[in-house]
């Protein structure tokens, strides 16, 4: 379905919290998404959506997954103590991640889900977000870019607190 409006919910403890597929122009906001089996809030193959005010917290996967889901613009959102990563864009051209929160996440923003020999994602916009990890919280690099080339990475705020070398990858 497009175009829809997905707002003011709490949407716990299921497989996904929200899960949108082959969807597009849809605005996700207000919305809390925990303590679910995979992914907060989970796109694939949905093009062109707005994602704006949610939460996304204690969820076994990621708070917020992009797959397959170009054009789509992420912004003021929360993503807090999810076991893997706050958020992956994965084969999501053209994706912006603006003026987001994550706190004490493995991995905060991931462009790419792994280091392959061909490109996982072109282009996008990393700007404005605040990333913080507590020092016994394990983890990776706060912002990675693997098989991502034209990616711009500006402006943006981590302090993991010593648990990785490297604050960008």
């Amino acid at each position: 379905s497009n175009t829809n409006t997905i707002s003011g919910n709490n949407a716990n403890s299921s497989r996904y919290g929200i899960d949108l597929l082959n969807s597009t122009g849809n605005l996700i906001g207000g919305n809390t998404c925990s303590s679910n089996r995979t992914d907060g809030i989970h796109l694939k193959t949905s093009h062109g959506n707005v994602l704006t005010g949610n939460t996304c917290s204690l969820n076994t996967n990621y708070g917020i997954l992009l797959e397959s889901s170009a054009g789509t613009t992420v912004s003021g959102n929360s993503a807090m103590n999810n076991k893997s990563t706050g958020m992956v864009v994965y084969i999501s051209n053209n994706t912006l991640v603006d003026g987001n929160t994550f706190v004490n996440c493995q991995r905060e923003i991931a462009f790419g889900l792994e280091d392959v020999a061909q490109n996982e994602q072109t282009g996008g916009i990393i700007r404005n977000n605040f990333i913080y990890r507590d020092t016994w919280m394990g983890g990776d690099a706060g912002i990675i870019l693997w098989d991502s080339p034209s990616a711009l990475v500006l402006h943006n705020s981590i302090l993991i607190s010593g648990t990785y070398s490297n604050a960008i990858e």
